[in-house]
């Protein structure tokens, strides 16, 4: 199976996988400073954009103009194709992410929904907030609605499958508290080929361009 569609496989492995990345901080990022003295590293730079508590457009922007920090979250090989706001009917994906693989000779597709990092995932009494229960509102939309019009979705994301998988990016890791790990892990077990990650998975992909 090709390495950069594993979550297609889903299950337990996938989500354990998932939020042992979210808790785990990674600070050993290679070649900061690579960029030539008083260049400011990407992942400095993302980072400083996430603290100043950034639009969401702001974040788009960003991940537009670098995509490998998305790209990787779903794998590094086989990428094909990132698009950006993607119209489908009434709906707009903020991303639509589509990985080929060879040995299946297939397209495999993940569309992508961006929240503010500003947002919490869960309330003070566990639920999901109102941002994350939108953006999960949104994937259910866009399938839907894919599901019902694939001759036409096909025509504006060849190759599509009628149910693709998900990806939702919202807050950011340190909002996040043991409890919330736990419902995180819960809530994402029960969804439908469908992540749930932290800005801070991002951060963690800021890497030198190569």
């Amino acid at each position: 199976m090709c390495e950069s569609c594993v979550f297609v496989a889903g299950g337990n492995q996938i989500v354990k996988e998932d939020l042992e990345s979210e808790v785990a901080i990674s600070r050993s990022i290679s070649g900061r400073h690579e960029g030539g003295i008083g260049r400011m590293s990407l992942r400095r730079e993302f980072e400083t954009l996430l603290d100043s508590g950034p639009l969401e457009e702001e974040l788009h922007q960003f991940i537009a103009a670098h995509p490998h920090i998305l790209t990787r979250c779903v794998g590094r090989f086989g990428c094909s194709d990132l698009k950006s706001k993607v119209g489908i009917h009434k709906y707009e994906m903020d991303f639509a992410l589509c990985q080929y693989w060879d040995s299946a000779d297939r397209y495999e597709y993940t569309i992508v929904e961006i929240e503010r990092s500003t947002h919490r995932l869960f309330t003070a009494k566990g639920d999901p907030s109102a941002a994350l229960t939108h953006a999960l509102r949104q994937v259910v939309d866009w399938r839907g609605w894919i599901e019902d019009n694939l001759a036409y979705a096909r025509k504006i994301l060849p190759h599509i499958e009628p149910t693709p998988a998900a990806l939702v990016i919202i807050g950011r890791r340190a909002s996040l508290t043991s409890y919330d790990q736990r419902r995180l892990g819960v809530l994402t077990a029960g969804l439908y080929r469908t992540r749930i990650h932290t800005f801070d998975r991002l951060l963690d992909n800021c890497v030198a361009d190569a």
